[in-house]
């Protein structure tokens, strides 16, 4: 990258089936980091919908389409303050739930990348797994790579990525209790096995007997943590 960039991993508690309140929480963020300066926001996975459902029901009641509502206010917030986000949700397109994030630029078309790996845990167990390549978007900050949480958890998705020529993988999480090991060293080492720099953005608080246990972090290609 030829120039800094300034980026935010935001680190919220989502409440479990409230998108509205959610969203005004994001927004309410999104603002607070573009009065900061800050060029690209990170939100946690599943940020808009919550993510710790126990019913096939409930993922399909929250589920948001891509145009609804929830992303659209996002994207309009972007575009008023000139800035870039990723959120998280629970995205519907027809018949089919995935756990999604939306790299939102200012001036430029939505990209949205589906989650690939799902663990057997809360909203993952009622979700299609995602199938496009994984792909790199070219953004005015640079090369960036986009996975969610397990998908880090596995070599290959990263090293894809950096072949491709990321020069940063953003990974918005919601690691609970348990995923320590997580935090502590895959992230810092598919950052530096792939010479690139990654935004992890984990949530924190409780939602149907997890504990989710924050640690975001922003990662130099050296696997240094830099906050």
């Amino acid at each position: 990258m030829s120039r800094s960039l300034k980026v935010a991993a935001v680190q919220i508690a989502p409440v479990l089936g409230n998108t509205r309140a959610n969203v005004d929480d994001c927004l309410h963020r999104l603002h607070e980091c573009a009065d900061g300066g800050v060029e690209l926001v990170v939100f946690p996975e599943c940020c808009l919908t919550g993510y710790a459902y126990d019913s096939r029901d409930d993922v399909h009641r929250v589920a948001e389409e891509v145009s609804g509502d929830a992303v659209q206010a996002v994207v309009a917030a972007c575009r008023q303050r000139g800035v870039g986000a990723v959120v998280g949700f629970l995205e519907r397109d027809g018949d089919r739930i995935y756990n999604s994030i939306a790299l939102i630029e200012a001036d430029r078309d939505i990209t949205i990348y589906r989650k690939t790996h799902l663990p057997l845990l809360g909203g993952d167990r009622f979700t299609c797994a995602g199938e496009q390549p994984f792909t790199v978007v070219e953004t005015r900050w640079g090369r960036v790579g986009l996975l969610v949480c397990y998908d880090m958890r596995f070599p290959e998705p990263a090293r894809v990525l950096a072949l491709l020529g990321a020069q940063v993988i953003v990974q918005p999480t919601n690691l609970p209790r348990g995923g320590e090991a997580h935090a502590d060293f895959i992230l810092r080492t598919r950052a530096c096995e792939n010479r690139v720099w990654v935004v992890s953005a984990n949530r924190v608080g409780e939602d149907t007997g997890f504990a989710f246990i924050g640690r975001s972090q922003i990662i130099a290609p050296t696997g240094e943590v830099l906050v």
